[in-house]
């Protein structure tokens, strides 16, 4: 397609409002938080790089810790988007060295 159609085409589409504009979070905005929307949107099973692409951020490592041989346990702290003094807290685990998965989640918004 000559860049001209392409480059019409385009200006069509974007004029009739035919294309959303993306939703941006808290996170992808430039503040390394979690709303609370991104908060109910992971789920129990999610691996790390799935929680990130919701969040937008990794979180800070509280620590892992073996829970035997073949379990690794990790936290991450979260800061929330409503206040300074909150977090949110997401327990981790990897199952004989795959990927980390969500096993649990805190939150405290104030």
């Amino acid at each position: 397609m000559p860049r001209r159609t392409a480059a019409a085409l385009a200006a069509v589409v974007l004029s009739t409002g035919l294309v959303a504009a993306p939703q941006v979070s808290a996170s992808a905005a430039g503040d390394s938080c979690i709303s609370k929307k991104e908060y109910r949107k992971v789920k129990q099973g999610m691996t790390r790089p799935q929680v990130k692409q919701v969040t937008g951020t990794n979180g800070k490592s509280l620590g892992r810790a073996e829970a035997s041989q073949d379990y690794i346990i990790e936290k991450r702290r979260y800061r929330v988007c409503t206040s300074r003094k909150g977090a949110a807290e997401l327990g981790f685990v990897s199952v004989m060295g795959g990927p980390y998965k969500l096993t649990r989640k805190t939150v405290d918004w104030r």
